[in-house]
């Protein structure tokens, strides 16, 4: 009976030891006695993070050159990228107009900073002898076209190079330590050949034409007024004749284009020329004729203000 007793003592002992082994090797298992292996499913998506600086606010620039026509002039801060040049008109008798986007690290007077000391692009541009604050031929003709609303132009006008436009357009810091601006160049057209020559040479390039105290016409590109220009015009008047870029279609265009920006309409109109009537304040009419030919010269016929005009 004792023997039976210590058996049984001896065997409910093992059965407890195994119980507590066993607890302990199964000890942080999940539920239903699952290991649980390193997940193989998947990966999450990791975000790409935005390039800092230049490269995220101008993605695919590159290191920034001189751009053609205007190797001579600084026009962009030391280590600066810019964006491939878009090109806009060049035909005949339009300036060519390349445009980029210009990223540099550092601040925006490094472009528009004091004048004093020369060491701003605007700064550098005066020192040159550069207009400021000049008009941009934005359509590609009109020179007399005023510098786009926040921009900031310059043109060659008065150096050798005339004829040749700068436009800084929406220069700001878009994130602290690097600033963005566009930049717009336009080269003139290739010379008119005036005729003849020795009433041309020696006269400056001219952007409007004035047709009354408050009327303005704008000239096309490189327009020249020739020194003869006293001739006898209609009824009295006066007849202009003026030499400019392009062909006798572009120039009798451009000009066409002009009358109608300010409201009136063309008579007589005709492949080579046209006619409008004005009015002035007094109440007297007068009439404008341009007609143009094959080449660049072109006439400005102007009739004396009558208080009646047949063609009005």
């Amino acid at each position: 009976m004792h023997h039976l007793w210590r058996s049984r003592y001896t065997a409910l002992l093992f059965t407890a030891a195994l119980l507590a082994l066993t607890a302990c090797s199964t000890t942080g298992a999940p539920a239903g006695g699952q290991n649980n292996p390193t997940a193989t499913g998947a990966p999450h998506a990791t975000a790409t993070a935005t390039p800092a600086g230049c490269a995220g606010l101008l993605p695919g620039a590159t290191a920034a050159t001189p751009l053609p026509g205007f190797t001579s002039y600084k026009l962009f801060p030391s280590g600066s990228v810019m964006t491939p040049l878009h090109t806009a008109y060049g035909g005949t008798g339009q300036f060519l107009i390349k445009l980029t986007t210009i990223c540099y690290p550092g601040n925006v007077s490094q472009v528009n900073g004091p004048y004093h000391d020369h060491t701003s692009i605007y700064a550098n541009l005066l020192g040159m002898g550069l207009d400021f604050n000049s008009g941009f031929p934005y359509d590609g003709v009109t020179a007399a076209d005023a510098c786009a609303s926040g921009a900031s132009c310059f043109n060659t006008n008065g150096l050798s190079n005339f004829e040749h436009y700068i436009s800084f357009e929406k220069l700001t810091s878009p994130v602290s330590g690097f600033v963005t601006y566009k930049l717009r160049v336009a080269m003139p057209p290739a010379n008119p050949a005036c005729s003849p020559p020795s009433d041309y040479s020696g006269q400056s390039i001219i952007h409007t034409w004035k047709i009354t105290s408050t009327l303005t016409y704008a000239v096309p590109p490189l327009t020249k007024g020739s020194t003869t220009n006293s001739g006898s015009g209609y009824a009295g008047g006066n007849l202009f004749w003026l030499c400019s870029a392009g062909s006798g279609a572009t120039i009798l265009q451009f000009m066409k284009n002009v009358a109608q920006s300010h409201g009136e309409a063309l008579l007589n109109s005709t492949s080579t020329s046209f006619e409008v009537c004005l009015k002035q304040a007094a109440g007297e009419y007068f009439s404008v004729t341009i007609t143009t030919s094959t080449g660049n010269v072109w006439e400005l016929n102007q009739t004396v203000p009558a208080f009646s005009d047949p063609t009005c």
